[in-house]
């Protein structure tokens, strides 16, 4: 046996050796600390995670008015029970985490701690919803779903009001009552098309335009699905044979007064003045009037075109004393009244204030408007 024979047993004893005390001593480490925290922590009293989520949830609801899910913390998680009240905020100015906060335990080892909740707000949201059981591959109406109120945390993935189901298809049978998701829905979507050219301005009927199934990814987001989105309303563009009907390619219409005639300010408006007719919601920068009764008797502010919609900015109720007309200054006492003739220096509705001079005697006098034409003394 030569030297490096010799040397290469000597070494491969010494790994040898090595690698058993590094052994030995992971044991060691890894007893102490698994014994050392359990024999801890058995002699401690727990504080319960439900008592923890409970004290937040009140917390939240005092300081939102909401109510809250908790995301659970892991079973696993020992906490030392806590001497004090328990002290809860928002520590990243957002709604979305908790801090838990004990200041005295009941081990003096471990005074005080503190942890993160993670939160998640209940909302109240108008969501979609099953009004009766729906087959897989099945093609979604009008009466087949209905909005209803949603309260919780869970709506990630629910059809809100504004993303209805109608026209599209399910990707799997659906039970009456389920609130509707993204992931109950295929890519598959109904749309409607122009079967001929539509001129601009056309009050559109179901023999124009014809229902086609298309994915959804080759069509625009704004198609219309829902064919009484599209009956009776009004084409505001030509759209040609084929076309895909979007919501922005027509508008609803109402019929509405508009001026017959030019109108003066300062004149009452009668019947004659008014014609109704029919226009597009597009257009009604402000609601127009329905009912006539609404505008005969008042006062254009100013100046109205012919042609123009009446609309309520345009209009004010009549004077009932008008500044220079005569009117009667009547003054109560003792339950008899006297009444004189004068002339309004100013105009005034009902209530208001308005100065007259009192004719013959020169007298400027204040009074209240009571009726057309009539005021009622101050003294």
């Amino acid at each position: 046996m030569n030297f490096y024979t010799v040397f290469g047993s000597i070494s491969r004893l010494w790994q040898r050796l090595a690698a058993q005390q590094k052994r030995l001593f992971a044991t060691v480490i890894v007893g102490v600390v698994l014994i050392i925290p359990v024999s801890s922590l058995a002699a401690d009293q727990l504080h319960e995670h439900e008592a923890i989520y409970l004290a937040a949830s009140q917390f939240i609801k005092q300081e939102t008015g909401q109510a809250a899910y908790i995301k659970p913390l892991n079973s696993n998680l020992r906490i030392i029970r806590c001497q004090t009240a328990l002290q809860f905020d928002f520590p990243f100015n957002n709604q979305k985490t908790v801090r838990a906060q004990c200041t005295r335990t009941t081990n003096s080892n471990i005074p005080t701690w503190k942890l993160h909740l993670q939160v998640d707000l209940n909302k109240t949201l108008n969501i979609w919803r099953t009004d009766k059981p729906l087959a897989s591959g099945q093609l979604i109406e009008a009466n087949d779903v209905v909005l209803g109120i949603y309260t919780g945390h869970d709506f990630g993935q629910l059809l809100r009001q504004q993303t209805p189901p109608i026209g599209r298809y399910t990707k799997h049978s659906v039970p009456a009552g389920k609130w509707l998701k993204q992931s109950d829905l295929s890519n598959s979507i109904r749309v409607w098309q122009a079967i001929a050219l539509i001129k601009a301005g056309t009050v559109l009927d179901s023999s124009l335009i014809r229902s086609v199934t298309v994915n959804q990814r080759q069509t625009s987001a704004n198609a219309v699905t829902n064919i009484t989105d599209i009956l009776g309303k009004v084409s505001r563009y030509n759209l040609a044979s084929g076309r895909t009907i979007n919501q922005q390619d027509v508008s609803a219409r109402q019929q509405v007064w508009v001026a017959l005639k030019n109108l003066p300010s300062a004149r009452a408006i009668v019947a004659d003045d008014l014609n109704l007719e029919w226009r597009l919601d597009y257009q009604l920068q402000q609601g127009g009037f329905i009912e006539q009764s609404k505008i005969i008797g008042q006062v254009p502010k100013s100046y109205i075109s012919k042609g123009r919609i009446i609309t309520a900015n345009l209009l004010r109720a009549p004077y009932l004393v008008h500044k220079g007309g005569l009117v009667k200054l009547t003054i109560t006492t003792n339950n008899l009244s006297i009444s004189s003739d004068a002339r309004a220096l100013n105009n005034g509705y009902k209530g208001d204030l308005v100065k007259v001079e009192v004719v013959g005697s020169g007298k400027l006098r204040e009074g209240i408007v009571i009726g057309k034409g009539r005021l009622e003394l101050l003294e």
